[in-house]
C-alpha cells in the first residue's frame, strides 16, 4: 500500500524561485524576467532594492539562506 506524504505550502521566497526555474525551462520566447524572484529577495534583503551594482555572490547567499529558512 503506498505512503501519503503530506507537505506543508512552500513559502513565498521558494514558490517564486519554482516559478522562475519553470519559466526558464517552458518558456519559448527566450527571454525571462525574475521580478517576483528578486520582489522576494528584497523582502528579505533591502540593500538590493535600489537596483544598484551588487555582488552576485552575496545575492545568491541570501537567496538560499532564505530558502533554507523557509523550510
Amino acid at each position: 500500500e503506498p505512503q501519503l506524504i503530506k507537505l506543508d505550502q512552500p513559502g513565498p521566497l521558494t514558490l517564486a524561485m519554482y516559478q522562475f526555474l519553470t519559466e526558464m525551462q517552458e518558456t519559448k520566447k527566450g527571454v525571462v524576467t525574475p521580478k517576483e524572484l528578486f520582489a522576494q529577495v528584497c523582502k528579505r534583503a533591502i540593500r538590493f532594492k535600489g537596483y544598484q551594482q551588487q555582488d552576485s555572490q552575496e545575492l545568491l547567499r541570501y537567496l538560499l539562506d532564505g530558502m533554507r529558512a523557509e523550510e
